[in-house]
């Protein structure tokens, strides 16, 4: 017997098409507010995040909210190009598994 389940939230986050107009201050501004609530509410909950198809404007975005997660957190978030993708994400999924738009 044991208490409950654990859940662990796998997750691929497809950033093609990111621009400008997503990372602006009310961009951040969102961002922000979601992981006020998350990270101090389901810290654990997150199992892995790759973020793929990651534009190169995004680097700046990152970089700041890069300061609003801990190391834990952030061991748990891969970012890759498009060139980059596939051979990330079969690091931790099956090919079978891998959404046809990105090679699976």
């Amino acid at each position: 017997s044991g208490y409950g389940v654990i859940l662990l939230n796998f997750t691929i986050r497809d950033l093609k098409g990111v621009g400008m107009a997503h990372l602006g201050s009310e961009g951040r501004s969102l961002l922000k507010a979601a992981l006020d609530v998350g990270v101090p509410n389901y810290p654990e909950y997150l199992g892995k995040c790759h973020m793929v198809n990651v534009p190169w404007i995004f680097n700046s975005f990152w970089y700041f909210v890069k300061t609003l997660l801990d190391e834990k957190t952030l061991s748990k978030i891969s970012l890759s190009s498009a060139g980059q993708c596939l051979e990330t994400l079969l690091k931790d999924v099956p090919l079978e598994s891998i959404p046809t738009s990105l090679g699976g």
